[in-house]
């Protein structure tokens, strides 16, 4: 979660600045709201927060979640024997942690520690 502090020396330094560089409108909207004083803080998956957190002076993101986002891959119907395949492939990147490194060369932060 994303909480803005409402210090009047932020506020004005947001107002003559872009609040962040984010990738999409309700983001922009949520990050100006935040600057503003008119909402006190955001939840959303932790990349998003670090991220709008980064464009945001005095903000921070708080440990712990209030969900989580899993991934999984899918194989077309009819093609059964591929999964054997799939399976040994997706336990092999997240025991050996190549999941993780590539995470991390891609600048994501608050991955979940299992």
């Amino acid at each position: 979660m994303v909480v803005y502090s409402s210090r009047t020396d932020h506020r004005e330094q947001a107002a003559s600045e872009p609040a962040c560089d984010v990738s999409s409108a309700r983001e922009h909207l949520v990050a100006s709201a935040l600057t503003e004083s008119r909402l006190d803080a955001y939840a959303s998956n932790k990349a998003i927060l670090h991220q709008m957190s980064d464009g945001l002076p005095g903000s921070r993101v708080l440990s712990g979640s209030w969900g989580e986002e899993t991934f999984a891959f899918g194989i077309p119907k009819g093609r059964d024997a591929a999964r054997p395949y799939l399976e040994a492939f997706a336990k092999k990147a997240r025991d050996t942690g190549a999941v993780r490194r590539a995470a991390e060369r891609a600048g994501v932060r608050g991955l979940a520690s299992h």
